[in-house]
C-alpha cells in the first residue's frame, strides 16, 4: 500500500487469514482493537472478523497475506464493514 492509503473495514465469512509484514509500518484493526505494525510483525485474523489496514509510514507498507477457507467447494464472499480511503 503505498503510504496514507488504507483497506477499509471488511470480513470474510468464509476464510480465516494471516497477515505478514514484509516491509514497512502501519496500522492494523481486528474487531475493534487497532495497533501499530511493522516489518517481521504477524496478525491472525478469524473467520468473519472485521479488519482494515493502513499505511501511517512513509514508504510501501508490503504485506502479504495468507487465506485459509472454510470450505474450498464453495463461494467465497467478503463483506464491507466501513469507508475506505
Amino acid at each position: 500500500l503505498p503510504p496514507g492509503t488504507s483497506v477499509g473495514g471488511h470480513s470474510h465469512r468464509a476464510v480465516a487469514e494471516f497477515y505478514y509484514v514484509m516491509a514497512g509500518a502501519g496500522q492494523i484493526t481486528v474487531g475493534n482493537e487497532t495497533t501499530s505494525i511493522a516489518t517481521g510483525d504477524a496478525v491472525p485474523i478469524h473467520l468473519d472478523e472485521s479488519h482494515a489496514v493502513m499505511n501511517s509510514g512513509s514508504g510501501p507498507l508490503e504485506i502479504m497475506i495468507v487465506g485459509v477457507a472454510r470450505d474450498m467447494s464453495k463461494n467465497l464472499e467478503t463483506t464491507t464493514s466501513g469507508p475506505s480511503r
